[in-house]
């Protein structure tokens, strides 16, 4: 039996393909001619990636510093705040307590001042110039919180504290005097976060505030929509009973107007008070009479027939 060796030649594939030798003898003929070049290159990559790395490594150790110090500002903004709930059990006086809080704010807000001045791009600056608004406010100096909460909002329209930015714009209004203008600004927060948590409360706030400017019709709007969005709540609660004594205050008064009317023989529900009396002002030299300005007046009102008859 005869055996046949049968020979079967290999189709070279793409990656059995040799490289050509005109390339390989470039390549080296390019390192050695141009040797300077690839280590300056290397060089220069290797820079990069160091400056690269250290930048982020400052970057980190910048955010750490600033996170740091906004964690001692809140702290001590915190223990600004505890100080009145803790001052029963303390046997210092209330102006020693103001002194102390007023130190713990201003220092608080030299903190947080800081944090926006050195570390701006840091994520504790939305957090700082945040809470700067709230030390101005609890120092009383109502003007400077607005300004820093309205500069809050125009960097961060859509921030984590841009609702209760909002709430806390219109409580400065308040302390300011300006109710109509808080009443604008709740009414704004209200259209723009009215699904935010925590921000339906501020409704009992403003329907206080209409109670306040006279708007009794909105008033009783906003109190049953807080008793219908807080069923079994202290808020339920606070706004049912702010609804009985507007309601008392309103039977109460139509007594009043109609007792009144009868001792004045005014027909029922005549209210007195939107009636505008006009006073005429008599000389105290006649004892009551009219004036000789009055009585020359009356003469040249006096027509000509009764002239004749003079």
């Amino acid at each position: 039996m005869v055996r046949r060796t049968i020979k079967v030649r290999k189709k070279p594939g793409r990656g059995d393909q040799a490289v050509p030798v005109d390339l390989l003898t470039r390549i080296i003929q390019f390192a050695r001619t141009e040797t300077k070049f690839l280590i300056g290159a290397a060089i220069a990559v290797c820079v990069v990636v160091i400056a690269i790395y250290m930048y982020k490594s400052h970057e980190a150790a910048e955010l750490q510093r600033a996170s740091i110090l906004e964690y001692r500002a809140t702290e001590t903004f915190s223990k600004a705040q505890e100080l009145y709930s803790d001052q029963e059990g303390q046997a210092t006086s209330a102006a020693q307590i103001r002194k102390r809080r007023e130190e713990l704010l201003n220092k608080a807000l030299s903190q947080f001042e800081k944090i926006v001045e050195r570390y701006p791009s840091s994520k504790s600056v939305e957090r700082a110039m945040f809470y700067i608004g709230c030390c101005y406010y609890e120092l009383g100096k109502y003007r400077s919180a607005l300004s820093a909460f309205e500069k809050y909002l125009h960097r961060f329209p859509k921030g984590h504290y841009a609702a209760f930015c909002l709430a806390d714009i219109a409580k400065t209004q308040e302390q300011m005097g300006e109710d109509e203008a808080a009443a604008g600004t709740y009414e704004r927060l209200f259209a723009k976060w009215k699904g935010a948590p925590g921000v339906q409360p501020y409704l009992l706030d403003l329907a206080r505030l209409y109670q306040r400017l006279d708007r009794k019709e909105d008033a009783k709007r906003v109190y049953t929509q807080v008793a219908s969005l807080y069923p079994g709540s202290k808020w339920e609660r606070q706004a049912n009973q702010a609804l009985t004594r507007m309601d008392a205050e309103a039977k109460a008064k139509a007594k009043l107007s109609q007792a009144a009317s009868k001792r004045k023989g005014l027909p029922p529900g005549f209210d007195a008070s939107k009636v505008k009396r006009v006073v005429v002002k008599r000389s105290k030299k006649e004892g009551g009479k009219p004036s000789k300005a009055k009585k020359g007046l009356a003469r040249k009102k006096a027509s000509p027939k009764q002239k004749s008859k003079k």
